[in-house]
């Protein structure tokens, strides 16, 4: 018997599929800084899957939808909710960077790992914090409403969907291949 759906459950689904992004994006990092050169269409591909499903998706869903529910829950604005929408916007900021910086390797190298380090820090406070609380002042069927409201909040269309989950994957692939030499 599966779990019935969840707000949460959707979220930390979703930081999954993100954090392996961010840990080809680390690997590509780490082949930078050993003077490889990745192809710029890896560099682009990153921003698009970042820009389409953390900011076009994800971060709608929990400002939009998430966020508003735990506030009306009383979890007060002021703490933890302030903190991750600054992260956000901190995040968004990164992101424009490295799309200016796709021709620039090294410099692109330097803010995907400022990227990097503040998203991993910004899921841990979600999973580990956030989510317990949001458990402890939800309700089953209010979880499952919300993960409901989330399903249309922002979604890229399926076809890109499916290609950026490829290439997720493709990069998973082309780490594991890029061990044994040069970018694959």
């Amino acid at each position: 018997m599966t779990a019935p759906l969840s707000a949460t459950s959707v979220l930390r689904e979703e930081h999954a599929r993100i954090l392996k992004l961010l840990d080809a994006m680390a690997e590509a990092v780490t082949r930078i800084a050993a003077g490889e050169h990745p192809p710029t269409t890896w560099l682009e591909s990153f921003h698009e899957f970042l820009e389409a499903t953390v900011e076009g998706s994800h971060h709608r869903k929990e400002e939009g939808v998430f966020f508003a529910a735990l506030v009306d829950a009383g979890l007060p604005e002021s703490g933890v909710i302030t903190r991750l929408e600054e992260e956000h916007k901190r995040c968004r900021a990164l992101l424009t960077r490295l799309e200016e910086q796709v021709g620039e390797q090294a410099k692109w190298a330097e803010t995907a790992t400022d990227y990097i380090e503040l998203y991993r820090s910004h899921i841990a406070l979600e999973n580990e914090l956030l989510f317990a609380v949001a458990e402890d002042l939800l309700s089953d069927e209010e979880q499952r409403t919300l993960a409901e409201r989330m399903g249309s909040v922002g979604e890229p269309p399926a076809k890109l969907q499916e290609r950026l989950g490829g290439l997720v994957d493709g990069f998973g692939r082309r780490i594991e291949l890029s061990r044994i030499g040069r970018f694959a």
